[in-house]
């Protein structure tokens, strides 16, 4: 992977010398440079998944933010998801959510689409994430992983563009979300608060920060705070409901997260449009 060490320096993920030793056991053991940096303890294998995620567009997922719908083991076979470390997280219409160890192997979404019959939305997560999540489905079974076969390349993906329909203005003001979609589960102590980014000038959508992936067309709820403090009150919050258009990730785990409005009241607009 050319020029992933100046990255990590760059990102401060490592030092310099970190780099250096692990070039040197790179080219003893004849592994990666990455696996290099996971056996001598300066990154992790989430670290070092995140990393790859990041440089490729591909959202992260914690798994163990979500509470896995128990229909969701029946749409594939324990066998296929243990043998190409994935699993399925939601399901939203006719869209399938996976986890995956390795995001980018088409041939598997593929595959999975073909079986499913679904549209097959690919989200990187670690082997042992996937592995603990299967483990609570099915069992735990009696097996291990090695690293060096779940590291993806991602020179092999472009990353995404997405286009905006309208001009985007400057917002920054906290926000609560709530989840209205039966196919997220999250756990009950999870944060969902964030903040702002933008909104339309029309007002029709509106961009948030959120250290949560939330996958695009579930519905949700905000609940818009620009008077946080002791002495705001209710009368100051307001409320709104969105869909989830699209969701990046960016660095730290945090996620860029855009939304279209539902039902979006004039008064509603004209006091978020004010707090520009």
């Amino acid at each position: 992977m050319k020029d992933a060490g100046a990255r990590l320096i760059k990102e401060n993920y490592i030092s310099a010398e970190q780099l250096h030793l692990a070039q040197q056991e790179a080219q003893g053991s004849g592994k990666s440079l990455l696996v290099a940096l996971v056996k001598l303890g300066y990154l992790t294998e989430e670290n070092v998944l995140i990393f790859l995620a990041q440089e490729c567009g591909i959202p992260y997922l914690k798994l163990g933010n979500y509470l896995i719908r128990p229909e969701l083991s029946g749409i594939l076979d324990e066998e296929f998801c243990r043998q190409n470390s994935i699993i399925p997280v939601f399901k939203i219409n006719n869209r399938l959510f996976i986890a995956c160890a390795n995001p980018l192997d088409t041939m598997l979404i593929d595959t999975i689409g073909r079986i499913t019959g679904y549209e097959v939305e690919s989200l990187a997560a670690s082997a042992s994430s996937i592995n603990d999540a299967l483990d609570l489905c099915y069992g735990k079974p009696d097996k291990n992983f090695e690293l060096e076969n779940f590291i993806f390349k991602p020179s092999s993906l472009k990353r995404l563009v997405f286009c905006r329909d309208s001009e985007r203005q400057g917002l920054q003001i906290p926000v609560s979300i709530e989840i209205k979609d039966e196919s997220v589960l999250t756990h009950p102590t999870l944060s969902m608060e964030g903040f702002t980014r933008n909104i339309s000038r029309g007002g029709t959508s509106i961009g948030l920060q959120l250290s949560l992936y939330l996958p695009p067309g579930i519905k949700i709820a905000l609940s818009f705070k620009p008077k946080q403090n002791i002495l705001s009150n209710s009368s100051d919050i307001i409320h709104a409901n969105g869909e989830v258009i699209y969701c990046l990730m960016e660095k730290n785990l945090y996620y860029f997260i855009g939304v279209k409005f539902r039902d979006l009241s004039t008064n509603t607009r004209d006091r978020l449009i004010k707090l520009i």
